[in-house]
């Protein structure tokens, strides 16, 4: 992912209601960790296109 000047990202951006199938909540501890603290995922399939 870039973070160059300019650059659009959909990072930290609700997604659309309608187009989401998961939320991760994800908890930062006052040991400055994450819980979780990995978070697998990967691409869906497109249906009916």
């Amino acid at each position: 992912m870039a973070h160059g000047h300019g650059e659009a990202s959909a990072v930290g951006k609700a997604g659309d209601p309608n187009e989401v199938s998961r939320t991760n909540a994800v908890t930062m501890l006052d040991t400055l960790h994450f819980s979780p603290a990995d978070i697998s995922s990967r691409e869906a399939k497109q249906s009916g296109s």
